[in-house]
């Protein structure tokens, strides 16, 4: 992405020129980022390691580490980290903003889309389709995460206590995970391999200064939005959403499960079914899946206002709430890759807050199927739609069909049907 030098040491701070080829690289590279953080991190693993050699393989483990470690999208942060290591605060802003531009623009030209048109019948059918695509992903990170986090029979226990935990309502997301860190701090892993030797002398002065002006940059933001809005829908939806962004812990589906749980306490008025659709259309994007929830929150300003105008505004702002966060966190934190690696206790909290992301996903999976099938005891699930959903993890998870396929797939069939007035499924909202 940014100079082919192949470096076997650690990389240090550099203050290095930003030329217009970096901004078209950072900028591609956001283009092509589908497929999910599992996608994402294999195309800059591609990039930055295998073809360009920018960072050596132990370089780029250590970074994406780091990144699982904080709140937040990791592979926005592994983006954000790899630039900076590379050309400093400068770098690590131009890579995270051309990793986030295209997918915010065409998240909200397909949320302005949906709004206009999803009254429509094609639209209708092609958004189904997505939705059973949507549930075929969930369930397949579902059962891909169960093989890394349910390694020990602690792990499982953690997972299931997260399951009931969450499925009864019996305490929230954040003590949830709280929970099972403490867990697995007191449960520490075994270090297989020896780990660089790290200086004390760290740049604190750097760290604070950091810190410092992403927490400028938030109040002031802040207080203009409530000097213009006052305590308003887009002002509770501000707060909740930087509250995520420092406590989203998991990945996008567990941050999705939580936001379904407290966002409809700020008066946002979502249907069970706009949960479904976010995540659908976030599938069809580059970009970070936690893209969902500024879609959340500008069809929530839409319906309350009928702005769009508004809308399309709120969605910008609440994009930026959930996503400036990262970028301080990276550049003020990025310093301490090597001592959390050779952390055995700060691992060992890591993997037990995986184990309690499992139990997270899988009631956030259980709820979306439901929604989506139309699984409820007052009423038969509605068939077509279970079925499209198994035949789509049946493709997807044991035939390896690559993605892109899947999303044509699930748009066309059903617009095909739709049109030719054959469709066997029940669109509805």
């Amino acid at each position: 992405m940014w100079s082919r030098v192949k470096s076997t040491q650690p990389i240090c701070f550099s203050m290095a020129t930003i030329t217009a080829r970096d901004w078209i690289e950072a900028f591609k590279l956001g283009c092509l980022s589908f497929g999910g953080p599992a996608g994402q991190i294999a195309l800059m693993h591609r990039q930055m390691v295998s073809e360009t050699g920018q960072f050596s393989e132990r370089q780029f483990a250590d970074a994406l580490s780091f990144c699982m470690l904080l709140p937040g999208p990791e592979a926005l942060q592994l983006a954000i980290f790899l630039g900076w290591q590379r050309q400093g605060w400068r770098g690590g802003v131009l890579a995270g903003i051309g990793f986030l531009l295209p997918g915010v623009v065409m998240m909200l030209g397909l949320a302005s889309v949906f709004v206009q048109y999803q009254t429509l019948a094609p639209v209708t059918a092609m958004l189904t389709g997505l939705k059973i695509l949507a549930v075929v992903l969930v369930l397949d990170a579902l059962m891909r995460l169960a093989t890394k986090a349910l390694s020990n029979l602690t792990y499982k226990l953690i997972a299931l206590a997260a399951l009931i935990a969450l499925a009864f309502t019996l305490m929230p997301y954040p003590v949830v995970i709280g929970l099972a860190l403490l867990v697995g701090l007191f449960n520490p892993v075994a270090l297989h391999e020896p780990v660089a030797t790290v200086s004390s002398n760290t740049a604190w002065r750097a760290v604070w200064m950091s810190v410092a002006v992403g927490v400028l940059l938030w109040l002031g933001v802040s207080v203009l939005l409530y000097a213009q809005v006052g305590d308003s829908l887009l002002w509770r939806i501000h707060v909740l959403f930087s509250e995520v962004a420092l406590a989203g812990f998991g990945g996008a589906y567990a941050v999705v499960a939580w936001v379904r749980e407290v966002l409809p306490a700020t008066g946002a008025p979502l249907w069970d079914a706009d949960w479904a659709t976010g995540l659908a259309l976030t599938e069809t994007t580059p970009g970070p899946l936690t893209l969902v929830l500024p879609f959340y929150g500008f069809l929530a300003l839409f319906r309350a206002s009928g702005d769009w105008l508004m809308a399309l505004g709120s969605g910008c702002i609440l994009t930026f709430s959930m996503f400036m966060p990262s970028f301080v966190l990276v550049i003020a934190l990025g310093r301490f890759v090597e001592q959390a690696r050779a952390n055995a206790v700060l691992l060992g909290g890591l993997r037990a807050v995986t184990a309690a992301v499992f139990g997270v996903i899988a009631v956030f999976a259980l709820h979306l199927v439901q929604s989506v099938g139309d699984i409820h005891l007052a009423h038969r699930p509605n068939v077509p739609i279970c079925m499209g959903i198994v035949l789509g993890l049946i493709v997807y998870r044991w035939l390896k069909w690559p993605l892109p396929v899947m999303v044509v797939m699930a748009i066309g069939v059903p617009l095909l049907l739709q049109l030719s007035a054959l469709s066997v499924f029940r669109f509805g909202q």
